[in-house]
């Protein structure tokens, strides 16, 4: 999983499909970038506007033709900024761990967002 974090800044939809404008490149296959992606025209993707956050998992996208109308919350979700800025900071803190200590490793992340969600969770590994 490689998720960016990426603002809506337009969305077009028809009866099957939903296309949303975004502030940066996702790469797609044959290393096609496209600076959109497109979404089935159903819940949860109808209910997200320009705006709003998406996390898009790149590892996935490219994949995928940049003409797939996705339709798996799993490689494209709704996300807040502070969420994603939290997730973020957490998996550089795995990348740094998993860089300098190949023994047995555990911590744990908590945060509370400004709209008063709490997230968080904890990273194990060789145990």
């Amino acid at each position: 999983m490689n998720y960016r974090t990426y603002k809506i800044t337009s969305r077009t939809t028809n009866s099957s499909w939903i296309k949303f404008e975004l502030d940066g490149y996702v790469t797609f296959e044959n290393d096609s970038s496209q600076q959109r992606i497109d979404c089935v025209n159903r819940s949860p993707f109808n209910n997200w506007y320009a705006g709003d956050y998406l996390e898009i998992d790149v590892d996935r996208t490219k994949y995928y033709s940049s003409g797939k109308d996705f339709d798996d919350t799993s490689i494209v979700n709704k996300t807040s900024l502070a969420v994603a800025h939290g997730r973020s900071v957490a998996r550089e803190l795995m990348r740094a761990v998993d860089s300098q200590d190949p023994g047995k490793v555990e911590y744990e992340y908590r945060m509370e967002y400004p709209d008063g969600s709490k997230g968080g969770y904890i990273y194990r590994r060789n145990y």
